[in-house]
């Protein structure tokens, strides 16, 4: 797990909270402070879920003005984005959580970093499609994360995903609206 400076600015008790969530759903959750400490992170532990809550942007010294992702206040452009970033030496494809505001809409459509997680090893990459607010991220993380521990591995986690979003939107929150997902949720 990772987050952007700004989203450990906006509520470390908030992020703290969900790295208890997360360990009770895996015996191993690691927390990575940029993007450096994610690939070490990934290369010792390859993890089957990233959870990760970057700030986004644009390079606006390049025409198309690429996008480009914060974590722990490092910048990552997409073109920096490697497959040692997502996936470990001993894991399948994982999924994503890739949700900061804007993660999957860029100027040019195929500059994506939605594309790029793929393109690097992902097997699903949940982004947003909005400007989102932390607290309420951090809240749909730990919902998906008592969704998980309590079905066990009696479901795909696209099942346990649209169950999370179905509770969010029965309950009023149209927060699950800027969500979506990518890739084989069926695993």
């Amino acid at each position: 797990m990772s987050v952007s400076e700004k989203v450990n600015q906006a509520s470390k008790n908030a992020v703290s909270g969900l790295v208890a969530e997360l360990g009770k759903v895996s015996k191993k959750v690691s927390f990575a402070r940029n993007w450096k400490e994610l690939a070490a992170a990934v290369k010792k532990e390859s993890p089957t879920l990233l959870v990760l809550l970057p700030h986004s942007g644009v390079d606006e010294k390049i025409p198309g003005k690429p996008p480009k992702l914060e974590l722990g206040g490092e910048w990552l452009a997409r073109g920096a984005l490697e497959a040692a970033h997502i996936i470990g030496p001993k894991s399948d494809r994982p999924v994503v959580l890739l949700l900061g505001c804007d993660t999957n809409t860029a100027e040019i459509p195929f500059l994506n970093f939605i594309k790029r997680f793929k393109d690097c090893g992902a097997a699903m990459v949940m982004g947003t499609i909005t400007q989102i607010d932390a607290l309420r991220t951090v809240d749909f993380v730990k919902r998906l994360a008592a969704e998980i521990q309590s079905s066990g591995s009696k479901k795909t986690f696209g099942e346990l995903l649209l169950s999370s979003r179905q509770n969010m939107l029965a309950k009023g929150d149209g927060y699950a609206l800027s969500l979506l997902a990518y890739g084989d949720s069926d695993q």
